[in-house]
């Protein structure tokens, strides 16, 4: 993989190509694709890591002289509008959240919220928080980044989500450390991201030390 990483450098002005594929909505796994189509061996993380190198935003967002706005100002009337219409806008009754909790809340899931939030703050999460932390070497499985070389925080993800399967949530085989940053990417995707997780999981200390986890199961999406 990192040959192939070197061999795009040299033959691109690689960040100039992915920042015109981002600005023709082209996804990670468009890019993906894009290059393996070109004969490259390349994935999802590595263009992940690159576009970070870049500073590439993953979103849609054009950055400097890539901006349309690049250069231009509001007058004066212009932020005194913009200010004005916002005014109470959202608040109090207008707020489209106003008086929508509990039950009410388009989040509610049946109570579930309230229980994993006493959950993350028990001593046998955080005993096996920890515990997880150290056999993956305060490392993030994902980008190999180092606990203590990053500012970042250190999360340890539920591989199937607690919504999902309850009973998994102190399984070593459903845990996995992230730092903040990977763990952001599975925000809402988060079976997108089960096999890939489960597959890594196989192949580390756990697959040796608890035997059941070959038996880990799998989620169909």
């Amino acid at each position: 993989m990192k040959t192939d990483i070197k061999k795009l450098k040299k033959d691109f002005d690689l960040k100039d190509v992915l920042m015109k594929l981002r600005l023709n909505h082209y996804t990670r796994t468009d890019i993906v694709q894009y290059f393996v189509s070109l004969g490259y061996d390349i994935n999802e993380w590595t263009i992940k890591n690159l576009l970070k190198e870049f500073d590439i935003r993953t979103g849609y967002y054009r950055k400097g002289q890539y901006n349309s706005f690049y250069g231009k100002k509001h007058t004066e009337e212009t932020k005194a509008k913009i200010s004005e219409s916002r005014i109470g806008k959202y608040s109090g009754k207008n707020n489209p959240m106003f008086g929508k909790s509990g039950e009410n809340s388009p989040a509610w899931k049946g109570g579930i919220s309230t229980l994993q939030a006493r959950f993350y703050s028990s001593d046998e999460w955080n005993k096996k928080r920890l515990y997880i932390m150290q056999k993956d070497n305060f490392k993030c499985v994902v980008c190999g980044k180092e606990a203590h070389k990053t500012k970042n925080t250190f999360n340890v993800h539920h591989i199937i989500p607690l919504s999902i399967v309850w009973d998994f949530k102190l399984e070593d085989f459903n845990l996995i450390t992230l730092c903040e940053d990977c763990h952001k990417e599975t925000f809402n995707k988060e079976t997108y991201f089960i096999p890939t997780f489960q597959d890594i999981v196989r192949t580390t200390w756990r697959h040796v030390e608890v035997g059941r986890n070959d038996q880990s199961p799998e989620i169909q999406e």
